[in-house]
């Protein structure tokens, strides 16, 4: 396994997490369930910490595939820009989560001032990390449509490699 195929195993996560993150906020907040809530800033929290591994991976995936035929360099270029804000804003939106978190402790009722801070700051994370996504996919992915690369399927009679 080289950091490529590493970068994008973990690069689905951020995304996914923080959905998950927001779907549990709003769930929380019309179940007035502090539980769920809680929940919700714990995945943040989470989100945020494997969102470094995710920048990390991708700073080094770089070597591996920055020769492949079809590989366009100014859409890395643009990928790792946004990824950068990406990271920034998950963090962000991770600390306060942790900061709200500790700051009510366990058992004390988070405000909904505090809750509605997290979640828009969840929201917005979300859609700066689907930029970051939706870049990435134009390095080598023409099913995205960031490259136009003719990909030759075998034939049906041909041995699978």
């Amino acid at each position: 396994m080289n950091p490529a195929h590493i970068h994008l195993i973990l690069n689905t996560i951020p995304g996914i997490g923080i959905a998950l993150a927001i779907a549990a906020m709003l769930y929380g907040m019309a179940r007035r369930s502090a539980e769920v809530i809680r929940f919700g800033f714990l995945v943040m929290i989470g989100v945020a910490l494997i969102t470094i591994a995710v920048f990390l991976s991708g700073k080094r995936a770089i070597n591996v595939i920055g020769n492949l035929p079809g590989v366009i360099l100014p859409n890395v270029e643009a990928h790792e820009r946004a990824g950068r804000d990406a990271l920034i804003a998950v963090e962000i939106a991770g600390g306060v989560s942790l900061i709200v978190l500790v700051a009510f402790g366990r058992g004390a009722e988070v405000r909904n001032r505090w809750v509605g801070v997290v979640l828009a700051a969840a929201i917005v994370t979300f859609a700066v990390v689907i930029r970051a996504a939706t870049l990435g996919g134009h390095i080598h992915h023409p099913e995205t449509g960031g490259n136009q690369v003719v990909i030759e399927l075998p034939k049906v009679d041909a041995p699978l490699p």
